[in-house]
């Protein structure tokens, strides 16, 4: 990742680069997971719809909260604030 030789933190385009594929997931899954959240999947398999008890059930929401927080794409936000 460049690094700003000026602040020596990487740079916001890097920064940008780095985030575009969790939020393309993230994305993709809205729709998957928009009355549910991920459940824990058997090694090698995909995540199949989970309890909301499960103590699995935060990691779904707190994800999308976080893409909310860096991409302002209220999306997110609304299926955060669904699940809780």
């Amino acid at each position: 990742m460049p690094i700003d030789a000026e602040s020596e933190r990487p740079s916001k385009e890097a920064l940008e680069n780095y985030l575009e594929y969790p939020l393309k997931q993230s994305r993709q899954n809205l729709e998957e997971f928009r009355n549910s959240v991920p459940g824990i999947p058997e090694e090698g398999q995909n995540f199949e719809h989970g309890d909301v008890f499960d103590w699995t059930a935060g990691f779904w929401p707190g994800l999308l909260w976080i893409a909310y927080e860096v991409s302002e794409d209220d999306r997110y936000r609304k299926q955060a604030e669904f699940l809780l």
